[in-house]
């Protein structure tokens, strides 16, 4: 079916091998997100305040992620990478299953750790994968695409997870979100195959030598275009998993939403906008990288900015439509640092370690990033609400997308090494 050797792959079929790793990790974020979706039902029968609902949405899940990651980090170097990704889908799929079976707040939150340990391994695991099927001039626009599997994700999770949590409860969302993954597995070792390590590469930097943490770590301190282009994403995933969060609550309580309508709003302005921002911003970073590799971060960097002056503009503003109209500006912008903004850590990265340095970046981005943007925003809600008359959200929301402002500094930081040959 496609080309096993070192040299160049099938052109038919590393477009199949994509469009099957997405089908995975728009799994990876179904089962990840649908936790955001059915928020205000588990708030209501667990009785739990925003910050502890900010606990499940990203402590929970992003602790685990991290202490699993570096383990799972080294063994995607080390082993094969499709039938990995094939047992970690089935982990996490029936690990999803297992949450709505939870009986209170702490079982919950274990059963989310769970889901996150078995999870970190997919991101990097994939773009591993990835990268040896799509050469460096072409891997922005192949990631811009894979990402569209984090907005199908959110899509889908949203909802399917807010329709069905609105007509059979929240713990059918989770049954639902879980599923589809054993079969996903099925297809995902049956048919693609584990393909040659740094084949688009040269020999010189493929070298035999297994990496170990030490290495990947002083690779990412010593190198500043990588180094600053992870202080970057962190930033804007701290940013997008804090006010994915809850962006819903957001309209359910300012508007009085149903659960399902609230839901499938924000599925769509974010999904479909987030997936076309991910396309559109990777195919002009990748168009602008071949007049420059530094035009890419600048990029990045602008629409950083537009996106938190967008989205402040609809939390801010008491008007439905133009909330709506903010939310889906601001999915739409935010995108570009998922296909350009890991794009471009591939391309940095070592092929050597680009599995590894992935997993490790994954493990920082989503501890210090997801894993506190939404207990942030929770816990400023829960702090700003005595003074705020209530309603602590929506200053809490438009603090948090302000940060977007020190995700675009990083970027150009990034562009500046790069045309000065950092």
């Amino acid at each position: 079916m496609g080309n096993s050797d070192g040299g160049e792959p099938d052109r038919h079929y590393r477009w199949y091998v994509l469009a099957v790793l997405m089908l995975v990790y728009t799994m990876h974020y179904v089962d990840r997100s649908v936790i955001n979706a059915i928020l205000e039902p588990i708030r209501t029968e667990f009785h739990l305040s925003d910050a502890q609902l900010g606990l499940l949405a990203g402590p929970a899940y992003a602790i685990a992620f991290a202490v699993a990651g570096l383990p799972l980090g080294l063994l995607i170097d080390r082993r094969n990478r499709t039938r990995l990704l094939a047992l970690l889908l089935t982990i996490w799929s029936g690990l999803t299953l297992a949450s709505g079976l939870a009986g209170g707040f702490l079982s919950l939150l274990v059963a989310r750790m769970a889901v996150g340990a078995a999870e970190a391994g997919g991101s990097p695991t994939a773009m591993s994968i990835l990268s040896d099927y799509f050469p460096p001039h072409r891997r922005a626009s192949a990631t811009g695409i894979f990402f569209l599997s984090v907005t199908s994700g959110i899509l889908f999770g949203y909802m399917v997870s807010g329709l069905v949590a609105y007509h059979h409860g929240w713990r059918a969302a989770f049954f639902i979100a879980g599923a589809p993954g054993v079969a996903l597995a099925l297809l995902l070792i049956l048919t693609v195959r584990e393909p040659p390590r740094g084949r688009f590469d040269p020999p010189q930097a493929t070298p035999s030598v297994r990496p170990d943490l030490r290495s990947i770590l002083q690779e990412l301190a010593g190198n500043v275009p990588l180094r600053w282009t992870l202080l970057g994403i962190i930033i804007a995933a701290t940013v997008t998993s804090g006010f994915n969060a809850f962006v819903i609550s957001l309209l359910v309580r300012r508007y009085e939403m149903g659960l399902g309508e609230a839901a499938s709003v924000v599925a769509l302005c974010i999904g479909l906008g987030g997936g076309g921002g991910s396309v559109l911003w990777s195919l002009l970073s990748d168009r602008l990288g071949r007049r420059g590799r530094h035009y890419p971060p600048l990029l990045i960097a602008w629409t950083s900015v537009a996106a938190a002056v967008i989205g402040i503009i609809g939390v801010l503003s008491p008007v439905k439509i133009v909330t709506i109209i903010g939310i889906a500006g601001y999915g739409t912008l935010v995108a570009s640092f998922l296909g350009s903004g890991y794009g471009l850590l591939l391309n940095l990265a070592p092929p050597t370690i680009r599995g590894s340095c992935t997993a490790v970046s994954q493990v920082i981005i989503n501890l210090v990033g997801a894993g506190f943007g939404p207990v942030v925003v929770g816990g400023l809600s829960t702090m700003l609400a005595p003074p705020f008359g209530g309603d602590g959200l929506t200053p809490a929301l438009t603090l948090v997308l302000a940060l977007s402002c020190g995700a675009a500094l990083c970027h150009i930081a990034v562009s500046r090494a790069l045309k000065h040959g950092g």
